[in-house]
């Protein structure tokens, strides 16, 4: 290319000699033939060895031809020309050097700035990843850099013997080969594309290329210029960022599958603005729809008392980025007003835009129920064990005194029944004194007995002789015993059954014990002339005995304490009938003991009617001599219970 400027050059110099001569000769002005030569000598030596070279030359050639014309031994045809001529002769062969000069210094200079411009593309090549390839408009390679070589595996000359097709890619090369048109039919006058080049081995490589014309002073293509640059290791990160992005959304979206699944509530807000929120939050908070939450401040669901403490651990959870805080409690206010108690831990995290704060708020209204459950059932717990020390410690004191008591009492009666057999002997009559001193004294000694009965039932010592017995006959026999005394007190007494045997698993001694209780009561709290009604009602698995009066009653608000320990229906001082308020505790006691029950059905003037029903055990074994025993005992025993009750 360089050559065909230069070539351009000289053509234009000689033209430029041409015209300059017909120029002198349209003035009447012959040159000589040195002239001719010299100027020929000149642009040839400015053409070989540049501008000094031709300033040389033309300097030289003046100064012979003066020399010549002032020399009148050398014949020549200078001598022949005026002085007008001659200068006209020297004018134009100085035109022309001068012009020379200056078209060769131009060249010269456009030479070596293309020079250090290849040069300048050389050393890029050299020191970057820029592959410049000369291309055929056929696509046959005309010159190829050797890192291509490199590249693919090839060498040089068999690059040379290829086109650029065998090595493109055959998606890459329809799609080119449209472009390439374009460049060729001057629609265009490059294109940039991204493509993949296959290495010798059919492995393939990505570039980035640029494609351009190299045309002649016509315009037609010579080559196309392809500047090409190795981006595979981009190209695998970029797909392999594609792939990570890809792999990113989908994990952001098993995220966001998770959290909208996880039970408890999320809500994120940057600053203090809500911009999500989960369906558990949504339900917590009594909302409708996320919008009616999201775009709010969060401060709006924390009760004031605990917003203070929510602005620290906010503070603290961005001064942690990436820390879950540690929980704390405060109390949340829905939508309805509603107060709910909640657990709260802050995350603080980061994006690619802003700062934000991730709240994780467990419900925690059951949990503290449940606390404040487990916290009352503890006290009920430690009051219950205070009871229990408290009915232990009692019931030792009791026992002590009960024993304590009935030393006393023994030694009492033990002298009284020496006064009656001494008294009997001297015939003194103090029978009325004695009774008064041994009723007195059978009380205290009830009230003994019933306090260690008690005693022994609530701490699991008290003996019951367990055996088959027929109860008809029992309670029978017991009701036959105290006739006397319900006559005493001006009463009736009845007996009736509706079985005449029925034998179940009892103690008798206790039996009668229950019995004589019931009977006592009826009495104390009859007037004389009334009744009192004792009933065996068999109801084949079970048995129920009746002992009914006609006494006073019992209202029915204070029916559900007679069975209660030391509790009394007449608490007053001026009470008519004595007694302790342990005596129908007892009786239900021993009738539990027995796997029984017992009812009361009262009203005020209307007498009351006490209800035994005891289980009825078919695997009986009667035994008469356990009874004999019982009725040694009864009458002390009647003494006893009925030692209330004055006569």
């Amino acid at each position: 290319m360089m050559q065909r400027k230069r070539n351009k050059y000289i053509g234009i110099m000689l033209t430029v000699f041409a015209i300059l001569l017909f120029c002198n000769s349209s003035i009447s002005w012959k040159p000589s033939s040195l002239m001719v030569i010299f100027s020929m000598l000149i642009i040839f030596s400015i053409y070989m060895g540049g501008v000094m070279s031709g300033v040389g030359s033309g300097l030289m050639a003046i100064l012979f031809m003066i020399y010549i014309r002032n020399n009148t031994s050398i014949k020549s045809a200078l001598i022949c020309l005026s002085n007008h001529e001659f200068t006209m002769n020297i004018i134009t062969i100085i035109c022309i050097a001068t012009i020379a000069a200056v078209m060769d210094y131009r060249y010269r200079s456009y030479y070596e700035k293309f020079v250090e411009g290849q040069t300048f593309v050389s050393r890029a090549e050299e020191i970057s990843d820029i592959m410049t390839c000369h291309v055929s408009v056929e696509g046959k390679f005309i010159k190829v850099p050797q890192r291509l070589c490199s590249l693919l595996g090839y060498t040089e000359n068999e690059l040379l013997n290829m086109y650029w097709w065998d090595i493109t890619d055959l998606h890459d090369a329809l799609k080119e080969e449209e472009l390439t048109r374009g460049i060729i039919n001057g629609s265009r006058e490059t294109y940039n594309i991204e493509k993949k080049l296959r290495k010798k081995n059919l492995d393939t490589v990505w570039v980035f290329c640029n494609v351009s014309a190299v045309r002649n002073d016509a315009g037609e293509v010579l080559y196309m210029l392809k500047y090409m640059v190795n981006i595979t290791d981009r190209k695998l990160m970029s797909q392999e960022l594609i792939k990570k992005e890809q792999e990113l959304a989908k994990s952001e979206s098993r995220y966001r599958n998770l959290v909208e699944l996880e039970p408890d509530a999320v809500m994120i807000h940057e600053g203090d603005i809500i911009t999500f929120i989960n369906n558990a939050g949504v339900k917590m908070l009594k909302a409708s729809s996320k919008e009616e939450v999201i775009g709010r401040s969060i401060y709006d669901f924390i009760h004031p008392d605990y917003v203070y403490n929510m602005k620290n651990q906010v503070s603290r959870a961005l001064t942690n980025l990436n820390c879950g805080g540690s929980p704390f409690e405060i109390k949340l206010c829905n939508l309805e007003g509603m107060e709910i108690d909640v657990e709260v831990v802050n995350v603080g995290f980061t994006d690619e835009k802003s700062i934000q704060v991730m709240a994780i708020v467990r419900d925690i209204t059951e949990r503290k129920k449940a606390e404040e459950l487990r916290l009352t059932m503890k006290e009920n717990e430690r009051q219950l064990e205070e009871a229990k020390e408290y009915d232990r410690i009692k019931n030792e004191f009791f026992s002590n005194i009960s024993h304590e008591f009935r030393t006393p009492l023994n030694v009492i009666l033990g002298t009284l029944q020496l006064m009656e057999i001494q008294n009997k002997k001297e015939g003194k009559n103090m029978d009325k004194y004695t009774n008064i001193m041994k009723q007195n004294c059978y009380r205290l000694l009830r009230m003994v007995n019933n306090l260690i009965d008690i005693t022994k039932i609530d701490s699991g010592y008290y003996d019951v002789n367990m055996g088959y017995y027929d109860i008809v006959k029992i309670v029978e026999d017991i009701t036959l015993s105290v006739v006397q005394y319900v006559q005493a007190k001006g009463l009736w007494l009845e007996f009736d059954t509706n079985v005449e045997e029925k034998e179940i698993r009892c103690d008798p001694d206790q039996i009668e014990r229950i019995m004589l209780n019931l009977i006592s009561n009826a009495i104390k709290f009859t007037k004389p002339g009334g009744k009192i009604s004792v009933y065996i009602n068999d109801k084949v698995s079970s048995v129920a005995i009746s002992v009914k009066d006609t006494g006073i009653g019992i209202p029915k608000e204070k029916q559900h304490i007679i069975f209660e320990r030391f509790r009394q229906i007449d608490k007053s001082l001026t009470r008519e009938q004595e007694g302790s308020g342990i005596g129908l505790s007892l009786v239900k006691s021993l009738v539990e003991l027995h796997d029984g029950t017992i009812s009361l059905i009262s009203a005020p003037g209307c007498g009351s009617e006490f209800i035994i029903e005891l289980p009825v055990d078919n695997n009986n074994v009667f035994s008469d001599e356990a009874l004999n025993a019982i009725r040694r005992k009864n009458i002390e025993r009647m003494n006893i219970e009925f030692s209330d009750i004055y006569f």
